[in-house]
């Protein structure tokens, strides 16, 4: 099996070759192995050549495949509800990322905030990619335990989310945990995915978030086929719909409250206790009102009782 090369030292030299409006560079792997079938002279044009024939084809299911000489094969997927205009930017900075860290590579995959491209030749296999990134100077607040309850309940929906065929195994969200915070999270799987193995994708790369980057409020991960992000701010784009968009509702955490039996019931006992002082208000009212009505007809008894004039 080949030797993979995980986020090599030239990745960071990756902001020299991309333009500053490229999305975020989540993951890139590169094979140890140089493809025998090209020169790197060779592999540059290749990947232009697969460029065009990737974006070209492009519509609203923002999906597509390609082969080039039948030795080169390529996928593109960008986020579900992107334009094509941005899912071609995307794609362009991509392949861009690919010809300057690994072009001549028999197989490269990479994963960006708003696409993922891989190509393999026929000497090879798509590589996978694993990573993970946090970001703890993001701050969960004052109570994380309201955090990471917030975060699980919007995680175990999204993931039901990413199994309706509409979702195109995407899907983001927000849900608020209180102190005027909310949680935002986006998650999505490869399009050739099964449900089945988009959902356990998603569970091992949950599992890997909390491994890694327990109390980090801001993480990344990928985990082969699928990756996972969420943050406290709302780092997806709603206007063009790779964010919430269609995919992702606003939700409400149940907050527990501060003796851990649960904020819900003591909401209702405040309720109760409410109704049950208006109640009792509007009786000693009632009754008041009653009393008043039952002195004031005595008093006016009395005054109308003729006194008889002394002898």
């Amino acid at each position: 099996m080949a030797a993979f090369r995980l986020l090599s030292p030239l990745f960071f030299l990756l902001p020299l070759f991309l333009p500053a409006s490229t999305s975020s560079l989540l993951a890139f792997n590169c094979s140890s192995l140089s493809s025998p079938l090209s020169t790197p002279t060779q592999a540059k044009q290749s990947l232009k050549t697969l460029l065009q024939n990737l974006t070209v084809p492009i519509s609203t299911t923002q999906y597509a495949a390609s082969s080039i000489s039948s030795h080169l094969h390529a996928f593109l997927q960008c986020r579900p509800h992107l334009s094509s205009t941005q899912c071609r930017i995307c794609a362009h900075n991509a392949v861009e990322a690919m010809a300057a860290l690994c072009s001549s590579s028999a197989s490269v995959s990479a994963w960006f905030d708003d696409c993922y491209i891989q190509y393999y030749d026929n000497t090879s296999s798509p590589v996978r990619v694993f990573a993970s990134r946090a970001n703890r100077s993001t701050d969960a607040g004052p109570d994380p335990r309201r955090f990471d309850l917030a975060l699980n309940t919007l995680v175990l929906q999204l993931r039901a989310e990413t199994q309706v065929a509409t979702r195109r195994g995407f899907s983001s969200g927000e849900i608020e945990y209180g102190y005027g915070r909310a949680v935002f999270t986006s998650m999505e799987c490869l399009r050739f995915l099964t449900p089945e193995a988009c959902d356990a994708c998603l569970a091992a790369a949950t599992a890997r978030s909390r491994r890694c980057c327990g109390g980090a409020a801001g993480v990344a991960v990928v985990e082969g086929g699928c990756v996972i992000r969420y943050d406290t701010y709302r780092f997806f784009d709603v206007s063009s719909g790779s964010g919430s968009g269609p995919g992702g509702k606003t939700a409400a955490v149940y907050e527990e409250g501060e003796d851990g039996k649960g904020g819900g019931a003591a909401r209702r006992k405040v309720v109760v206790g409410v109704w049950w002082a208006c109640f009792f208000c509007a009786m000693g009212f009632c009754l008041g009102c009653w009393v008043l009505r039952r002195r004031v007809a005595f008093t006016s008894k009395v005054g109308s009782v003729p006194v008889e004039p002394t002898k």
